[in-house]
């Protein structure tokens, strides 16, 4: 690249490194923060799932607000597992490179014992290993042949650089990668930031680096356009997953979470289809003095006969109330919800809709109320706009699909203060996938 007036010209040299990103775009340090979490306070449990997918797990996560970390233990029972997994599958952005930087420890490895750190789901995504034999992969897995198929990557077949002095790329670790105030050399088994970079478009490149001291060093990219015959993967929509796996029953073991961050490189704008849930001529009538669900709506279990990873981000709502009084209104976001009559959102064209509501919401608990506020109504109506009351709420469905109980939730409910009302509601969503 060549940079002047017409005069004077500089010449920088761009690499095929870190200074660009999966689509070789310049670097230019504006990337979007599309999630962010940390373990300061809490297990973040409104964020995180956590699962045992094999029902032999004894264990739980323990949170330390002392070192902000998450401690995963594995007993020492066959088949056990613990897995960690944010509740959102972001969604993917053609043209933009993903970038998520994943902090952990995975502690010295144990026979048996499989640790596994990255963006992926049961079915596809990219991540680190620590395999039952204590050797190190870097693991693009796909369901786009229909079966589960892993492309794993020894340590020491990584193409861009092995982080060892064996291999076929030797790494200059031994000089690079010392800590100079004590001689501390680095390793996989000590805190480690892992650095993905993704393009996706069905057949783009995708990159596995480790950054240290503030540096990108890349261990191995896979190369996937002109090479392979279908899509390397199914979905880059994927969710952040920390796994831990007993395979074989002998040892004990354990997985340290940290921090995590996905960017979005050169900006982001969700895209999505707008949608909108109504009681459209038949309101729903509440009593006085007591809460009543309006209208709710939340992720479908499937859409077009898939499996539904769709985000389902609440956008807008109007309400109309018919009453002799003042009424208090709240805008609830993951209650667990007990109702009948759940639809697709859009009746006339079932299968393009990801989102589904009702509006005969018989009893509610918990959940967090994202908004309060009061409508004073009286019986010729009273209309009440919000957009800027929703922002930043993203609904997804449960780890497992097939559950209704886990998928998110967004609903509006109302309090009439000393008189029934009569209440007309719309709620708009847009859905991004």
């Amino acid at each position: 690249m060549i940079i002047g007036d017409g005069t004077q010209h500089s010449k920088i040299s761009i690499e095929n490194d870190f200074t660009r990103d999966a689509f070789g775009k310049l670097r230019v340090s504006n990337p979007y923060p599309g999630f962010s979490s940390k373990a300061e306070y809490s297990k973040n449990n409104h964020v995180w799932w956590e699962v045992d997918e094999t029902g032999a797990q004894v264990d739980i996560a323990t949170q330390s607000g002392t070192s902000s970390t998450i401690e995963m233990p594995i007993a020492a029972v066959a088949g056990s597992s613990l897995i960690r997994q944010t509740r959102s599958w972001f969604p993917y952005q053609p043209g933009n490179s993903h970038r998520p930087i994943i902090t952990f420890a995975m502690r010295a490895p144990a026979p048996g014992i499989v640790k596994r750190v990255g963006l992926f789901s049961r079915e596809n995504g990219i991540f680190f290993e620590q395999g039952a034999d204590g050797i190190y992969y870097i693991v693009l897995r796909s369901s786009s042949s229909g079966i589960i198929v892993e492309r794993k990557i020894a340590q020491s077949e990584w193409n861009i650089d092995t982080f060892s002095t064996n291999g076929l790329n030797p790494s200059r670790v031994n000089e690079e990668f010392e800590r100079k105030e004590d001689g501390t050399l680095f390793s996989f088994e000590n805190t480690v930031i892992l650095d993905i970079d993704l393009e996706w478009l069905g057949v783009g490149l995708v990159r596995v680096g480790f950054n240290i001291d503030g540096e990108t060093f890349y261990a191995h990219e896979f190369r996937n356009s002109g090479f392979e015959t279908t899509t390397y993967m199914k979905t880059a929509s994927l969710p952040i997953r920390y796994e831990i796996t007993n395979v074989t029953g002998e040892n004990t073991g354990s997985l340290l979470q940290i921090c995590q961050g996905l960017h979005i490189e050169g900006g982001s704008e969700l895209w999505g289809v707008p949608q909108v849930a109504s009681t459209i001529i038949t309101p729903v009538s509440a009593l006085a003095n007591a809460y009543k669900g309006v209208i709710a709506v939340r992720p479908r279990s499937l859409f077009y006969t898939y499996e539904n990873r769709a985000t389902i981000i609440p956008t807008n709502f109007e309400m109309r109330v018919i009453s002799n009084g003042l009424c208090y209104v709240e805008l609830l976001h993951n209650a667990s919800i007990t109702a009948t009559g759940w639809a697709p959102i859009d009746a006339s064209a079932d299968t393009e809709s990801a989102t589904e509501f009702t509006t005969n919401i018989t009893a509610y608990s918990g959940g967090h109320v994202h908004k309060r506020f009061y409508i004073a109504a009286d019986n010729k109506g009273s209309l009440l706009q919000g957009s800027e009351f929703i922002q930043n709420l993203y609904l997804n469905r449960g780890y497992d699909h097939t559950v209704d109980a886990d998928a998110e939730t967004y609903m509006v409910v109302i309090y009439p203060l000393g008189n029934a009302a009569d209440v007309y509601a719309n709620l708009e969503v847009a859905e991004v996938y």
